[in-house]
C-alpha cells in the first residue's frame, strides 16, 4: 500500500501540518493548486519509473553536443555545462538514469533530458 502525503518542512513545529489530527483536518483545507502540484509529482514519478533504464554511450570520446542540440555554453552556464559531461561519464551501461541522478544529486528529469536524445 502506498501513501502520498504533503508535509511541512521537517524543522516545522507544526509538522506534518498544522491541522493534522484535529477537527480542522478536513477536505476544506485542500486547494486546487496543491492538488495540481501533487498530480504533477505523481505523474513525474510514473514517468521516471517508466523511463528508468541503463544508459550506454554509442560513441567513443566526447559527443558532438551541438549536433544533438544539447550544447550548454560554458560561458553562460558553467555549472550546467559541467553537469552535462558528468552525466555522460556515467553512461557506461552499469548505471540507470535514476542511479546517475542520485550519484550527481540532481533530478531524474535533468538526467533524462540529456540521455533521451
Amino acid at each position: 500500500m502506498l501513501s502520498l502525503s504533503r508535509v511541512e518542512h521537517p524543522e516545522s513545529p507544526t509538522r506534518p501540518y498544522r491541522e493534522y489530527h484535529s477537527s480542522h483536518d478536513t477536505p476544506a483545507i485542500i486547494t486546487q493548486e496543491r492538488l495540481d502540484d501533487s498530480k504533477a509529482m505523481v505523474l513525474g514519478l510514473l514517468e521516471a519509473w517508466e523511463n528508468n533504464q541503463y544508459v550506454v554511450n554509442n560513441f567513443k570520446g566526447e559527443i558532438f553536443c551541438s549536433g544533438y542540440g544539447i550544447w550548454i555554453d560554458y560561458r553562460i552556464n558553467p555549472e550546467a555545462h559541467r553537469m552535462l559531461f558528468r552525466i555522460m561519464e556515467y553512461c557506461d551501461g552499469l548505471h540507470t538514469v535514476a542511479d546517475i541522478a542520485v550519484n550527481l544529486h540532481t533530478s531524474f528529469q535533468a538526467v533524462w533530458q540529456v540521455v533521451s536524445l
